[in-house]
């Protein structure tokens, strides 16, 4: 990783794990097809994949493992947490399951994220003092046990911090298919005493006189006249006509944004993502905190104090049908941010959504607005 920037690191952290997790699905796609074109016999491949992103050049990183340690939680902890959002891929695979009547279930593609540092293991004088406590009242001391734990912490302990990035897909199980019920004969006659009553002559004539009547009551009485025809077949062709829109969903922000907040100032940014997953939208939120860090550097090399910094992240693919998922999205971004001493109480958020509980948050999309904010704390 060739950059310095914390906001800039997580984005490109996230980048690779979306990567990772497109190589285990795509896996499990061509496997699937694989599996249909060769038939029963075919025995599909397992992947894993192992990548290692050394970080080489941020110096508070490479100097606290604390820093880094806790940033490496922050981002597990997001993305465990993002299970529970409902988003559009989530609705799309339960579209195709249940299309296909659950018969064809998917792989199982698991991204794991761990890391590596000079001083791995390094622990807080409360814990080596919590540590001394247990082993005085243990009595007495494991020397084979210390000595093992070390080795497990050297071997974590790399040149530089670094994260480790494992997909592995694997094919869903195989529980065996249904035993199949034995076929039931067509030509068994029917048991003696059966009070099964044959059909007779006057069951028949009552039901032709049912259906006939039907037939008859169904009949149209009233002939259209030539105008109504015409009508009818204009308003069907209007049922089919589709209005297409010319306002593409980031100008219908930016006029949503206008008349919802006239203070708005004049240099704030917008972007537009049409991400679904959700560790492609936590990239791209952290790429405009690693733009917005970088105007407020210029400014200050400028001479000018930094106003009014200000993003709105336009994402109308992303959860669209769940304004918790949003806010919960959101309060993860500050979580991973007051993990890094840099960026801690700097970027403040507020979303909106079509759905949100408050009419003067309901925009026509999910957006996130990013306001850097300098006040909370001292530059350095």
């Amino acid at each position: 990783e060739s950059s310095s920037e914390s906001a800039m690191i997580v984005a490109n952290i996230f980048r690779r794990v979306k990567e990772a997790r497109c190589v285990g699905e795509n896996h499990g796609q061509s496997e699937l097809t694989r599996a249909e074109e060769g038939g029963p016999s075919y025995r599909p491949s397992t992947l894993r994949q192992t990548q290692v992103m050394v970080i080489p050049n941020n110096n508070i990183w490479n100097g606290d493992f604390f820093v880094f340690n806790s940033v490496i939680e922050s981002i597990n902890v997001a993305r465990r947490h993002a299970r529970d959002y409902v988003t559009e891929a989530h609705w799309d695979r339960m579209d195709s399951l249940e299309a296909d009547g659950y018969d064809d279930p998917e792989w199982s593609v698991a991204v794991n994220c761990a890391h590596l540092h000079p001083e791995f293991g390094k622990k807080t004088p409360e814990q080596e003092l919590e540590e001394m406590k247990k082993e005085e009242e243990a009595g007495e001391v494991d020397v084979n046990l210390l000595e093992y734990q070390e080795r497990r912490l050297q071997a974590r302990r790399s040149p530089y911090p670094s994260v480790v990035i494992e997909v592995r897909a694997t094919p869903p199980p195989d529980f065996g298919k249904p035993a199949v019920p034995p076929p039931v004969s067509q030509t068994e006659s029917p048991k003696s005493g059966s009070n099964d009553a044959s059909v007779s002559q006057e069951d028949i004539m009552k039901l032709e006189q049912l259906f006939g009547k039907t037939a008859h009551l169904s009949h149209p009485t009233h002939h259209k006249t030539r105008k109504e025809e015409e009508e009818e077949f204009y308003s069907a062709i209007g049922g089919t006509i589709q209005e297409l829109s010319a306002v593409t969903p980031l100008q219908m922000a930016q006029n949503y944004i206008a008349a919802a907040d006239p203070t708005i100032p004049p240099t704030a940014a917008f972007t537009e993502s049409d991400s679904e997953a959700v560790d492609e939208a936590y990239e791209f939120v952290f790429t405009n905190i690693a733009m917005m860090s970088e105007t407020v550097r210029s400014m200050k090399a400028n001479g000018k104090e930094p106003q009014d910094v200000r993003h709105y992240v336009v994402m109308p693919r992303f959860v669209t049908s769940a304004a918790t998922s949003l806010e919960k999205f959101s309060h993860q971004v500050l979580n991973i941010l007051g993990a890094m001493p840099d960026l801690a109480n700097r970027v403040k958020i507020q979303t909106y959504h079509p759905e949100h509980v408050s009419d003067t948050k309901r925009s026509p999309m999910p957006i996130i607005m990013l306001q850097w904010d300098d006040s909370s704390t001292n530059d350095e």
